[in-house]
């Protein structure tokens, strides 16, 4: 049922929407998300009480580099100010509803085809140079190797705020730290500098009436294509031939499944940082993974 018409929604959002009622729906962790029904037909409005600068100009400017690459669906952005975005509705599937097998190999092949439009160097897709995950800062400042890009800039000084917040144990950040020493050897195989979602769990992949997948809440930049396919496999929601359909679009280099374990410790650590989720055992087990 619609809700009453919450006037304290930003005025910058809805002036000249014609905006007729308002329905909560499920979005993210951390905004509050409507489907507003409007003038012109149904809009989503993402907003949110605490603001975090900068926050919704990197989804904007996400959705619309991912949509200028033509290779996967995303909701086109209607209006984006910094309390907030308007962006197009996308109906989607019922509840219980599954997709179908043509509809996860689709996807599969999206995504390869999105990986496949490289940057000149990891990090930021523009002059800005910090990004977003969730809520959470992050440095993307441009790097040549992915390694410097991911575990100098970003892992290990994550790992010291988890710990300096008491939400990691001490004894992580020499086991971080050897990583950095055998960054190179960890990192696999040099790749280009690819197009990612960059939070790419399945809370942000819409599975919509149409029977198609579509991406949502972006934290754009250009960096390994594994990065993506990892934090895909951490909290599952994936169907196996999505990857399978991935893989046939775009075969992974050698050691790809052991190097899951490293891409993962970045949302992991993002978890304890925004959440204060206990990551600290599948922290620690990456690290064991990884030999270190």
């Amino acid at each position: 049922m619609p809700v009453p018409l919450r006037f304290d929604l930003p005025a910058e959002l809805t002036d000249g929407l014609g905006v007729q009622g308002l329905r909560p729906v499920h979005g993210g962790l951390i905004a509050q998300v409507y489907r507003a029904q409007t003038d012109s037909g149904p809009v989503c409005i993402k907003t949110m009480q605490e603001l975090s600068e900068g926050l919704f100009a990197r989804e904007a400017n996400g959705l619309r580099a991912l949509a200028q690459t033509e290779t996967v669906p995303v909701p086109a952005v209607l209006r984006d100010r910094p309390t907030g975005v308007v962006l197009q509705w996308v109906e989607p599937a019922p509840p219980g509803a599954s997709g179908s097998a043509e509809a996860e190999e689709r996807f599969g092949r999206e995504l390869a085809a999105l990986h496949a439009h490289h940057g000149p160097r990891f990090g930021a897709m523009d002059e800005t140079t910090e990004g977003h995950l969730g809520v959470l800062r992050l440095d993307l400042s441009p790097a040549d190797s992915w390694a410097e890009s991911f575990l100098h800039g970003r892992v290990v000084p994550l790992a010291h705020r988890a710990v300096g917040q008491e939400r990691m144990d001490p004894a992580v950040l020499p086991r971080v730290e050897e990583l950095q020493r055998r960054a190179d050897e960890l990192c696999g195989p040099a790749e280009p500098p690819a197009t990612l979602h960059g939070d790419l769990w399945h809370g942000n992949v819409l599975h919509a009436r149409d029977d198609r997948h579509w991406m949502v809440d972006p934290s754009t930049q250009f960096g390994h294509r594994e990065m993506d396919l990892a934090f895909m496999r951490l909290f599952g929601g994936f169907e196996e031939r999505v990857f399978d359909a991935y893989e046939e679009m775009a075969p992974l280099a050698d050691g790809w499944r052991e190097r899951i374990a490293l891409h993962q410790l970045l949302p992991l650590l993002a978890n304890a940082l925004m959440f204060g989720h206990s990551c600290q055992a599948a922290v620690s087990a990456r690290l064991s993974r990884l030999g270190v």
